[in-house]
């Protein structure tokens, strides 16, 4: 019974999935009139970008953490589990 009604259901999500080429046409035209709008977007990558590049320069100059000390942080055993290293 559930096989014989999911096979319509499937078929059905597969054409509606498939959508309105018209529809994808005027969403293209609508992208086209709004380019000078699309990149005030392409600003916010490119800072969040230099951002990124700053931390991770700052993350490189600090010492990392020692097994010792991040061992430490965490249990021995976490719900019947023993910590494998």
């Amino acid at each position: 019974m559930k096989k014989t009604s999911l096979i319509p259901l499937l078929a059905f999500l597969f054409f509606v999935s498939c959508g309105n080429p018209a529809a994808k046409e005027s969403k293209k035209d609508d992208s086209e009139s709004s380019s000078s709008e699309s990149s005030a977007p392409l600003s916010g990558i490119a800072k969040t970008a230099d951002d990124a590049q700053k931390r991770m320069e700052e993350l490189k100059s600090l010492q990392p953490i020692s097994n010792e000390s991040l061992k430490s942080v965490f249990p021995e055993e976490v719900m019947g589990m023993k910590r494998s290293s």
